[in-house]
């Protein structure tokens, strides 16, 4: 891009009339290269997920010093802030007048960031602290197994008492204990604690936007794009001028056609070629399966044998392995 010297710049820029550019007599929507940059209604849109935004970030906050029962729900309020934020940040694309403050854009950037890593954090944390649920209930489940050979209890009785164990019961109760367990040093200096302040930063971005954005009509699409006097591509004379209602090198989209055609092209082309392909690899995996079962699949009979054979002498010894207390259990879960 090469800058036109002082004196090459025009003195005024010629006004388009209202047959020529609609877009620019009114304040409803800004249209211009075959291009929209701001529809007055998004803007209502962005205000109304900024407050799901907002309120949700609340009740999150709320439901974890509520009681327990209510700790079921954080997890929706913090899905429901994620998709939210995805919302109006896609509504806030067709919001463009001025641009933004450098002001603003740190806060933005602060809330994504704080958003992104906080998200992450969360999930290695409960990857942690599911390990370490399984190894206590793997370890009460062979103490149990244990105990009843010793007793040498009926075969059907030692049925009837397996089919009792819930798992999923058993590993929430080891979870509860792994979390209740917990120091104060090991709450607060946790991955856990780390996802809470992140995502506070992220919400507290939004919140303070809130008070300070007013709730009303009076937002309008009031700017319109005007080629600077500078040498570009689509501007090859370096003028100042109206940025054209269409582009004159429209057919040469891809969306030239229409935008029917354009939405079966991309939107119902990828999901029929999705579920082609998804019907391809179901129907091969479960012959894989079918072969796996009946022993016909060379490779993985391969694999079961050498697997076999390695661990011949490892069987004896594997029953006896004991596991780790439930301390270690808990102080291993917490450190992260």
């Amino acid at each position: 891009m090469t800058n036109l010297t002082e004196t090459s710049q025009p003195d005024c820029v010629d006004v388009p009339s209202e047959e020529e550019n609609p877009s620019y007599y009114t304040a409803d929507y800004t249209y211009s290269y075959d291009k929209y940059s701001c529809v007055r209604t998004f803007y209502f849109v962005h205000i109304a997920f900024n407050y799901v935004i907002f309120v949700s970030g609340i009740l999150a906050m709320l439901t974890r010093i509520l009681p327990p029962r209510f700790k079921a729900y954080h997890s929706w309020c913090g899905r429901t802030y994620i998709l939210s934020m995805l919302w109006s940040t896609c509504a806030s694309l067709l919001m463009n007048n001025t641009g933004l403050p450098l002001a603003t854009l740190i806060s933005f950037a602060t809330c994504m960031v704080g958003l992104t890593v906080g998200w992450i954090i969360i999930i290695l944390y409960k990857a942690n602290v599911e390990a370490a649920a399984r190894k206590v209930v793997q370890r009460r489940l062979k103490e149990r197994i244990l105990a009843s050979r010793g007793k040498k209890v009926a075969e059907e009785e030692v049925g009837a008492e397996s089919d009792d164990v819930d798992l999923a019961a058993m590993t929430n109760e080891a979870r509860t204990e792994i979390l209740e367990a917990r120091t104060w040093y090991q709450r607060y200096f946790s991955l856990k604690a780390l996802h809470g302040i992140l995502f506070f930063a992220s919400w507290f971005q939004i919140a303070g936007r809130i008070f300070a954005t007013p709730v009303s009509g009076e937002y309008w699409c009031e700017t319109y794009p005007v080629y600077k006097p500078v040498v570009s591509k689509e501007n090859v004379d370096g003028t100042a001028h109206f940025v054209p209602f269409e582009d004159p090198n429209y057919d040469e989209k891809p969306w030239s056609n229409g935008m029917t055609i354009w939405f079966l092209q991309t939107t119902v082309g990828s999901i029929g070629i999705a579920a082609v392909v998804g019907l391809v690899v179901s129907v091969w995996c479960a012959k894989r399966a079918e072969k796996r079962i009946s022993g016909e699949d060379p490779l993985v009979s391969m694999g079961d044998t050498a697997h076999a054979n390695s661990s011949d002498g490892n069987n004896s010894s594997s029953h006896n392995d004991n596991f780790e207390d439930d301390e270690e259990v808990a102080d291993t879960s917490t450190k992260s």
